[in-house]
């Protein structure tokens, strides 16, 4: 990266790369101001650029290598280094450990105050890896309740929504010869209705 690159903001590099249009700059940043939230998180919220498009943009932009989560098997153990309400301010996960050094995906790679943060909690050195927003959030979802990967996870649900077929598959006989007292008939004569006269001739 230049030196120019490096004191040229962020929307102003996207623009430059053609990943974006001045017009749809000038929008993110009205809206930025209006929500407050980060530039390419209102630009991927907007839908002017893919999630995995501008993780490898800023990943190369950073010097950072990318790393596929969805196909990336974590360690429990790494995962319980950080805790999930501080990974998700920062759109960060955990993805290995290695000595006194920690591996950590962001979405945005020059986030430096998420860096230091993250630091402080695990008091580990932190390597930073690029990853893109949507992968990060997923995993969060799926690691810090079932420690799988997002393919592993799929296929649980598939494999468990197989066997609740086969489940009700079994349960369809007894359905079929249910006890006759439910299907009581009776004889006609009990089913006449008596109607009295109203009134005498």
């Amino acid at each position: 990266m230049t030196t120019f690159q490096q004191r040229m903001p962020l929307g102003e590099q996207l623009v430059e790369a053609g990943l974006i249009n001045q017009a749809q700059l000038e929008l993110a940043r009205r809206e930025q101001q209006r929500s407050g939230v980060r530039l390419t998180r209102t630009i991927l919220q907007l839908g002017f650029i893919s999630p995995d498009i501008l993780a490898d943009f800023l990943g190369k932009k950073a010097g950072t290598r990318g790393v596929d989560l969805r196909r990336t098997s974590i360690d429990p153990a790494v995962i319980s280094l950080l805790p999930q309400d501080a990974l998700r301010r920062c759109v960060a996960m955990p993805v290995s450990r290695q000595n006194g050094t920690l591996t950590v995906a962001l979405a945005d790679p020059f986030d430096v105050t998420a860096v230091d943060t993250l630091q402080q909690i695990c008091e580990l050195s932190i390597e930073v890896v690029t990853a893109s927003e949507r992968d990060i959030l997923n995993c969060l979802d799926l690691y810090y309740s079932t420690g799988d990967t997002i393919d592993q996870s799929i296929d649980k649900v598939l494999l468990e929504k197989d066997a609740e077929r086969a489940h009700a598959q079994t349960l369809e006989p007894a359905r079929v010869d249910a006890p006759a007292h439910r299907a009581r008939k009776f004889p006609r004569q009990q089913r006449r209705l008596v109607v009295a006269p109203l009134c005498q001739p």
